[in-house]
């Protein structure tokens, strides 16, 4: 089950990454590398809200399209890092993009839920949305991607951002021996996403990988999943549960 209202723009990116996705061979070579990108382009202190509710829906669809265990553990692993690095005193975050992240988690926790159908993630799931909306509803989709007014009056400083309570938070051994208990390798979900050095950055996006039967490179995806051009591939998260 997706979430029950996404813009129609997420169409574009399905039939993107859709495309891209048909040779096997191309996720083997670049597949760690696409979420590494994902995972880089949310800690850009230039995102705006919309960019964290078009990474959410490309997670999505990633997801959907590949429908693997290796799709849903990486892109949790996205996630799940970007909400370490909002509890982060050392990133440059601004608490308005802090309240992003965690509202794009609250939102891919949900689809994930829903998506396998397990009661116990659900729960999880739910009990940390029911406890963000009466304690600090500024961590969820409502308040970051939905509303019409300023946000940033009822938004605390970064001090606190970084001293959440867990009750607030998605714990990601709970997450990964559910996932584990229903039948997913959830193994990798340990294995916290990190940084990579600006060299090595560098050196990825400059070596192009071609696949000469469909014309695809590596490039192709890198630049446009480094970029996600939210005027072209624009997401809502409106009710997302």
């Amino acid at each position: 089950a997706v979430p029950r209202y996404l813009d129609r723009n997420l169409l574009q990116i399905f039939v993107m990454i859709n495309e891209l996705l048909q040779d096997v061979l191309f996720m083997k070579k670049n597949g760690n590398h696409l979420y590494w990108t994902l995972y880089e382009h949310g800690q850009l202190t230039t995102n705006s809200p919309q960019h964290y509710a078009t990474l959410c829906g490309t997670l999505v669809v990633l997801c959907l399209s590949l429908g693997a265990d290796q799709a849903i553990v990486e892109s949790l692993r996205v996630v799940l890092g970007l909400q370490d690095l909002a509890l982060s005193s050392l990133s440059h975050l601004s608490a308005d993009l802090r309240c992003c992240i965690h509202a794009m988690s609250a939102a891919f926790m949900h689809f994930v839920a829903k998506w396998t159908g397990n009661r116990s993630l659900l729960n999880t799931s739910d009990m940390v949305i029911r406890e963000r909306r009466k304690e600090a509803i500024y961590l969820l989709p409502e308040k970051m991607f939905e509303s019409t007014t300023s946000s940033s009056s009822s938004i605390p400083e970064v001090d606190n951002l970084v001293h959440l309570s867990h009750r607030l938070l998605f714990e990601r051994e709970l997450i990964s021996n559910t996932l584990t208990r229903i039948g997913h390798e959830a193994a990798h979900l340990s294995v916290p996403m990190e940084r990579k050095r600006k060299e090595e950055f560098v050196r990825r996006k400059s070596s192009v990988l071609t696949n000469r039967e469909n014309g695809v490179t590596s490039d192709a995806i890198c630049e446009d999943s480094t970029s996600l051009n939210v005027s072209d591939h624009r997401v809502s998260i409106k009710r997302v549960w």
